[in-house]
């Protein structure tokens, strides 16, 4: 088996498939957070209840997605994977001068990709994980991070 080095992942895209659409809730959430309403930001609460299920190539829809404090969007996503199953994650680093490895788990997080509904153009990247969630949405020449 070949080892992969967690150095950097590339995302691999999938392919469509035509299954029935499933609805995740990501909404604002109402606490007042003073570390995330210094930079003007939006606390999102994510309902990740079922989301461990969502399989591969799903048609995933969100709705009313919070973008800014007065804009909310439709998300259109998909979920896909960049490991293979049987794939062997491993920790490098030097020591001495020289390469330890360290094989370790594979990151259990849902990866999500897509567009704004009806804005084409757009790109979507969600990376939703048990303690942090990561992404970020590209419109009309914008960048929201999340």
């Amino acid at each position: 088996m070949a080892r992969l080095f967690f150095l950097s992942l590339c995302l691999v895209c999938s392919v469509a498939s035509a299954q029935g659409t499933i609805s995740l809730s990501i909404t604002k959430d109402t606490r007042v957070l003073p570390a995330i309403e210094r930079f003007n930001g939006i606390a999102l609460h994510i309902d990740t209840t079922s989301i461990d299920d969502f399989p591969l190539n799903a048609n995933i829809e969100v709705r009313n997605f919070p973008l800014s404090h007065s804009q909310t969007v439709g998300l259109t996503l998909q979920r896909f994977e960049v490991f293979t199953k049987d794939a062997i994650v491993v920790n490098a680093s030097i020591d001495n001068g020289n390469i330890v490895e360290r094989v370790v788990t594979q990151p259990h997080v849902v990866l999500l990709k897509g567009t704004i509904k009806n804005e084409p153009a757009s790109k979507v990247f969600l990376a939703i994980g048990k303690y942090t969630t990561n992404g970020w949405i590209e419109s009309n020449g914008s960048t929201y991070v999340i």
